[in-house]
């Protein structure tokens, strides 16, 4: 049962928000933000902000009164189908990037850290994807919202919820990452949408994060090849994504043209 009475469009988004608000806000009850790449990955801030996503995300959780089901927790037959297929599509659509990075492999590049590859990859990944996708937009629409509208906040509140990196990067570079979280918030809700599983999205999110944003490089030596596989790639991803996300063939719970 919700601690709050969410029976209306504008109390359900608004939870939504606030949920997503308090999820960003208790990364910086610490005091000041790290400032350079050092301070962010040190491991006493990983730890703390480590801590207060969970805190954040488990009392939002309980505070939404959702059952796990209703989030898309599941672990099934089509839900782990659901959420490999997924996967399998945006690795389809990051072949440009892909292939780039193949080309230019160098061994000797340092591997991420422990603690930096478990917060950026792992523990980031999955606690946006619990709040973003798994409280938002199931909390939108148990109040009435349609699929569309919740799908449309759980983007703009994703894509806002790193504005608040301007406190140590240019506006220029932030800007490039609200155009990029906003393409990828739509793309991980309606992944989470029409599954009707949580996994797809964090799967893909885990993925993209590793992956970082596509940057061709228009002057590369082998820009032709790489140039084809970029297209191939979303030619594919397009092509596959109906069958791919197939909202009957997972069995989602949310899918609706509402």
């Amino acid at each position: 049962m919700a601690l709050f009475a969410l029976d209306t469009v504008t109390r359900g988004i608004a939870f939504g928000v606030g949920a997503a608000a308090a999820f960003v806000g208790g990364l910086y009850i610490w005091g000041k933000p790290p400032r350079t790449p050092d301070e962010r990955d040190a491991r006493g801030t990983i730890i703390r902000r480590s801590v207060s996503i969970v805190l954040t995300s488990t009392l939002s959780f309980f505070a939404s009164g959702l059952s796990l089901a209703e989030m898309g927790i599941v672990l099934s037959g089509p839900s782990l189908v659901g959420a490999l297929s997924s996967l399998g599509l945006v690795v389809v659509l990051f072949l440009g990037p892909l292939v780039e990075r193949v080309i230019d492999w160098d061994s000797s590049e340092d591997i991420p850290a422990l603690d930096r590859f478990t917060w950026r990859m792992l523990l980031a990944s999955i606690s946006e994807e619990f709040v973003f996708r798994g409280l938002l937009i199931p909390v939108s629409v148990r109040s009435g919202a349609s699929v569309t509208t919740a799908i449309a906040t759980s983007m703009i509140c994703f894509a806002l919820a790193h504005v608040h990196h301007l406190m140590v990067h240019p506006w220029r570079k932030v800007a490039g990452q609200v155009v990029v979280t906003s393409v990828f918030g739509l793309l991980s809700s309606l992944l989470f949408v029409r599954t009707g599983n949580l996994l797809a999205p964090t799967l893909a999110h885990i993925f993209c994060n590793w992956m970082g944003p596509p940057n061709p490089d228009f002057d590369h030596q082998h820009r032709i090849p790489i140039g084809i596989s970029y297209v191939l790639g979303l030619i594919a991803f397009l092509a596959l994504f109906s069958v791919a996300t197939d909202p009957i063939t997972h069995g989602s719970h949310l899918y609706t043209l509402s």
